[in-house]
């Protein structure tokens, strides 16, 4: 990587994590996220949001080659492709998302990528079937056109989901799902996107902190209130026994 390229995500970097600590909501944790990675080099799908009982598509990604495959083939086949129904999974009929809830700090990848300490590989046909399973919009294509003839339409390279965590849970997910026509992944992106991943996680974290040191600080001037109540009812009773 040359120097001036170097530079550059190192200042994105830098520019995400300031901006991240001052931020008061998780949703806005996660669209200035989405900002600041449109900015980066990679395939980004979507970010999604993990609720009780399924995976939401809160921010769509770039237009990316994968995307626009996507686009494509919907058209072409006179499918009616959405970002948000396409990725709107079941968390009780996927098994790669309750996977991805297991494990933490790990990131899920299939396809053609180089092994790493921090990534769990699987296959595409597990995506694909586990999305066949969890996806009613998915399901219907595969029953149409089967798992082959998509994977040849989409020209998929590989497969990233990035898990996002507060204090003890998986809360949302980033993709990055790449076409023929991207680039490879090397060590050095899959670090970058662990060093990403920590720093909007961290700053959830810390925002949850903040939030239960708020909450324990209201309880405490709330019940110091309630004393300072006790102790001036119990000064005026004292007060008046003793002018009686």
């Amino acid at each position: 990587m040359n120097r001036k390229k170097q530079l550059l995500e190192e200042s994105i970097i830098i520019d995400l994590s300031n901006k991240l600590i001052n931020i008061n909501s998780i949703k806005k944790i996660l669209i200035t996220s989405r900002k600041i990675l449109s900015n980066i080099d990679i395939p980004l799908s979507h970010i999604n949001v993990i609720n009780n009982n399924d995976s939401s598509v809160f921010s769509p990604g770039n237009p990316t080659f994968f995307i626009n495959a996507l686009h494509d083939f919907g058209k072409s086949n006179k499918v009616n492709l959405k970002l948000k129904d396409i990725f709107n999974q079941e968390i009780k009929k996927s098994k790669v998302l309750r996977l991805l809830l297991q494990k933490k700090k790990k990131i899920l990848a299939a396809g053609h990528i180089k092994n790493h300490e921090n990534l769990m590989i699987l296959n595409f046909d597990m995506i694909f079937k586990d999305l066949y399973k969890s996806n009613i919009i998915f399901k219907e294509i595969i029953d149409t056109y089967s798992y082959k003839y998509l994977l040849k339409k989409l020209k998929l390279k590989y497969y990233l989901l990035i898990p996002i965590y507060d204090i003890n849970k998986v809360i949302a997910y980033i993709s990055i799902i790449g076409s023929k026509k991207d680039k490879s992944l090397n060590t050095h992106d899959i670090d970058r996107l662990i060093s990403i991943r920590n720093i909007i996680s961290t700053s959830i974290i810390n925002l949850k902190y903040k939030q239960i040191l708020i909450e324990r600080n209201t309880i405490l001037k709330k019940k110091n209130t309630e004393i300072k109540k006790i102790q001036e009812y119990e000064r005026k009773k004292i007060s008046t026994i003793i002018h009686d």
